[in-house]
């Protein structure tokens, strides 16, 4: 039977009702199948207001691999700074921090939201995701964005996948995303890489630089985004260089363990520029620093240079990386998105380069490792207003999830309990509502867990290890830091509390007892005996009231903080959600 005009205009209503409920139906029966204890309620969908007639914006986020902060700037990366730094309208967060300073767990923490002790990955192994599925790409996807991912996804995801333990031909791809160029092995040249789930190889020619690859598969994805069939949609991006990690390079200067690969017209740029290292580089006295770092030997001549090398291959690693960005950011204003894209560009860890007598590495409770490059471009259609060009609020890895579903319209809807928080607030020129931040690192026993205070800006570590009589955890050493009088963390706090209490306070001692003996002598001039007796009493309750107000001495002080810490941290380690951020208000 044939319809009418009228049934014809019917069907077309139903239908485009299907088309709007279908979104929402499937985020709810995402959250309805993928919830767990460690999630929140659900919400229903954000009704905050978007400034955007398209309704969500594009998310482009570029994390880099042991990016040192050394390593970064507008000095260093000029190009990133003219595209997306505060001259270009961007935010530079100063106070960015990886959570924790290891590569996997902190990129966990970035799809997820949360910290280790809540998504499961402490070490560099995806295996130990708990809701493999429950994370931003799939988020996004069912909220109607076209998703790709270019470069690393998480450590060991191949062969944890397969369950092989080579690479397969074969590889399953990573949960919800359209388009997959991801790189399955380490290095800048001879590596495997899974295009949309076929094995790959790439070579040692000039084209094979993996920097290069995958900075030109972002640009092809966003052409193909802008001009394609999908074009109306939003796009998710997240490009994960694998610069500037240590890798086999075949470049003499930067050959042996521990340096970038870098092209040789990089290499002429940055090989012979001076490198300028700060006070705690080769660290004339560790005795306050705990056991595991304690035993690090002061740096001979040649590391001292070998540590000044690595850092300027680092840092000419980085070169193709801040080429890659002007190249994206060019790409996007060609097609007229570039007001309709917010960028992110983060690295997952610092890296030592000599600092503290540690030669190289990360994933330790210094700065060098836990402080990253943290940038955002997000034009004023998403937030109302111009973005600042500079926050100096302590942000982590953790925030970007809760972040870009804030700008993508999703605030409202609580996939989990997420342990970041949107900074939405701080690109509004607010302040965030944070008070902590916790960093964690376990391996069966050797492990720290570390809280930063923000009002204080007060760094406390209590760092573990197996006892080897007992077989059992147990302390082996504590830090205490007051980052605002020192930044380079020479001077551990709590090796105030060894000596006697007492002594810190014998100056305001010695004063009382000088003020008394003048009082008394001048009790002696008085005529009567009781005139004496009443002034010398008189005289004894002044100097007693006196030695009441006189301050606690330091050591009292640092035991009171260190008790305050130290409950913070405990109540950390199994938090959750908005508990983890401030406390619960009743």
């Amino acid at each position: 039977m044939a319809l009418k005009p009228l049934d014809l205009i019917y069907v077309k209503r139903a239908f485009l009702f299907l088309i709007a409920v279908t979104p929402l139906a499937l985020l709810l029966a995402f959250a309805s199948l993928h919830a767990g204890p460690s999630q929140a309620p659900l919400a229903g969908p954000d009704e905050a207001k978007t400034y955007s007639s398209s309704g969500k914006p594009n998310v482009i986020v570029i994390m880099t691999d042991d990016q040192s902060k050394k390593a970064f700037g507008p000095k260093i990366m000029p190009l990133t700074f003219k595209a997306i730094g505060p001259q270009a309208g961007g935010t530079l967060f100063t106070q960015g921090f990886a959570v924790p300073p290891l590569c996997c767990p902190s990129r966990a923490g970035f799809i997820t939201g949360q910290y280790p002790h809540n998504h499961g990955v402490w070490q560099n192994n995806y295996a130990l995701l708990e809701d493999k599925e429950n994370v931003i790409s799939t988020w996004l996807k069912l909220a109607g964005y076209r998703t790709a991912l270019v470069g690393k996804y998480l450590n060991k995801y191949e062969l944890a996948v397969t369950g092989d333990k080579e690479i397969s031909p074969r590889i399953p791809l990573p949960p919800s995303y359209d388009y997959v160029y991801q790189t399955l092995t380490s290095g800048y040249r001879n590596y495997y890489v899974s295009v949309g789930g076929q094995r790959k190889r790439h070579g040692s020619a000039g084209t094979d630089y993996v920097t290069n690859v995958l900075n030109r598969k972002a640009v092809s994805f966003i052409k193909g985004h802008a001009s394609g069939e999908h074009k109306d949609s939003p796009f998710f991006l997240y490009l994960a260089h694998f610069a500037p990690h240590p890798g086999k390079s075949d470049h003499p200067s930067c050959r042996g363990r521990g340096s970038a690969d870098v092209m040789r017209q990089d290499w002429r740029e940055w090989g012979k520029k001076p490198v300028v290292l700060g006070a705690n580089f080769n660290e004339s006295d560790i005795s306050d620093k705990p056991a595991p770092e304690r035993g690090n030997p002061k740096l001979t001549a040649a590391e001292v240079e070998r540590a000044k090398t690595r850092l300027r291959c680092a840092r000419a690693a980085m070169a193709p990386v801040d080429r890659g960005v002007r190249d994206i950011v060019q790409t996007l204003r060609h097609h007229k998105i570039l007001d309709d894209t917010v960028i992110f560009f983060v690295s997952d860890n610092g890296f030592f380069y000599g600092e503290h007598r540690i030669l190289m590495g990360k994933n330790r409770p210094y700065r060098e490792a836990m402080e990253v490059p943290f940038l955002a471009w997000v034009p004023s259609k998403w937030i109302g207003q111009d973005a600042p060009g500079r926050v100096d609020q302590p942000v982590g890895t953790i925030d970007l999830a809760p972040t870009i579903l804030d700008l993508a319209g999703l605030g409202g809807w609580r996939p989990r309990a997420f342990d970041g928080m949107s900074l939405r607030p701080a690109l509004e020129g607010r302040k965030l509502d944070r008070e902590w931040l916790l960093f964690e690192q376990r391996k069966p026993c050797r492990k720290y867990s570390s809280v930063l205070d923000i009002a204080t800006n007060t760094l406390y570590s209590v760092w573990f290890d197996r006892n080897p009589v007992a077989g059992k955890c147990q302390t082996v050493g504590r830090e205490l830091y007051h980052l605002n009088s020192d930044p380079d963390q020479l001077h551990n706090q709590l090796t105030k509390l060894k000596g006697d209490p007492a002594v810190t306070n014998r100056k305001a001692r010695q004063k009382a007892k000088r003020q008394l003996q003048q009082a008394l002598r001048q009790c002696n001039r008085k005529r009567t005996a009781k005139a004496r007796k009443r002034c010398r009493q008189a005289a004894r309750r002044k100097i007693q009231r006196a030695r009441k107000r006189a301050p606690a001495s330091v050591s009292d002080l640092i035991r009171a903080e260190v008790q305050r810490l130290e409950g913070l941290r405990l109540k950390l380690s199994s938090c959750s959600g908005e508990e983890c951020r401030r406390p619960v208000k009743g």
